[in-house]
């Protein structure tokens, strides 16, 4: 899933502290069609001690790509989930927001 990022902005990555309110993660929802190989990747984030939250934090500017694998168990289906991410400028935080998505998958 790709991502673009407005400018001035950036949008927090997967594996921030838990210590953290920022929250960004993928769910998936279980379905016999398919199953999940590994956990969802990225690239490399910006690190950076964020002062407010006395804490190191990682996040994207611009745009980023989440990957995740999957091996395809039967002739098609849908992967559904939802995403939650959070975005900020250097003024205001946006709270965490959840959106379901569904992409069908077809065995050729």
């Amino acid at each position: 899933m790709k991502a673009k990022i407005p400018l001035g902005w950036h949008m927090y990555a997967l594996g921030n502290s838990s210590k953290s309110p920022i929250k960004m993660n993928f769910k998936f929802l279980p379905d016999k069609s398919y199953e999940l190989v590994g956990k969802v990747s990225q690239p490399t984030p910006i690190r950076k001690f964020e002062k407010v939250l006395g804490i190191p934090v990682t996040y994207f500017e611009n745009d980023v790509e989440f990957r995740q694998r999957i091996k395809i168990k039967g002739k098609n289906g849908t992967i559904r989930g939802t995403i939650q991410f959070m975005q900020c400028s250097d003024e205001i935080c946006i709270p965490p927001q959840d959106f379901g998505f569904a992409l069908k998958i077809f065995s050729l």
